[in-house]
């Protein structure tokens, strides 16, 4: 069942048996682990990630981005999740509806600084994976820089050598200027709350 296929984390976890007729509860989980990230507590942020990984990995053994980018099969899931999806946007300050890949990208900065070191390696796989994603229904190369990619391929420029060698050195100097400077991503984490409401954690990750 769902909490099994969740809760087993393995990417070759029993993918076999989820059928398309689950596609439209494993989308809206896709918006789940988007507002466990944007939690931003470190061991929130690493069931996140693990729910992300699975997620993207079971939407992909369904064949569901063959024909559409992450953005058009997520973003229209998000429509009956809408008002409360705007509330965590309008709280964290990232609009996936101005722009889905870079807004998804900014939650996952935060993991390269995450103390644990698989968590940090986790990230830099699921990055590695949506870019993959993003050109799957274009059937053109991963290294390409368009409008999709550019926010992976920004992102992984820092941790990937082979992004680095990949992507021509015209591109690479428009990718470290992309907009995903780090000052546009809000990292403060939120307060949280330990027993006496007045004594307030800031403890940043």
């Amino acid at each position: 069942g769902m909490h099994e296929r969740y809760s087993n984390v393995q990417v070759a976890g029993p993918v076999d048996r989820t059928s398309s007729k689950d596609s439209p509860l494993h989308k809206a989980l896709f918006w789940v682990a988007v507002a466990v990230l944007q939690l931003d507590e470190v061991n929130l942020y690493s069931a996140g990630t693990a729910l992300l990984e699975q997620n993207l990995h079971t939407l992909d053994s369904l064949r569901i981005f063959n024909d559409k980018s992450p953005e058009e099969v997520f973003m229209a899931i998000r429509n009956p999740l809408e008002w409360h999806c705007k509330q965590m946007d309008h709280f964290v300050g990232l609009n996936f509806n101005s722009n889905f890949n870079f807004a998804l990208v900014g939650h996952l900065l935060k993991g390269y600084r995450h103390p644990s070191p698989a968590i940090v390696a986790r990230t830099v796989r699921i990055l590695h994976t949506l870019l993959t994603l993003v050109n799957k229904h274009r059937n053109c190369d991963k290294f390409e820089v368009n409008t999709q990619s550019v926010a992976y391929l920004a992102a992984l420029l820092t941790v990937s050598e082979e992004v680095r060698s990949r992507c021509s050195l015209k591109h690479r100097k428009s990718l470290l200027l992309t907009d995903i400077s780090m000052e546009n991503v809000p990292m403060d984490t939120y307060p949280i709350h330990h027993g006496d409401p007045t004594y307030r954690n800031k403890e940043k990750f």
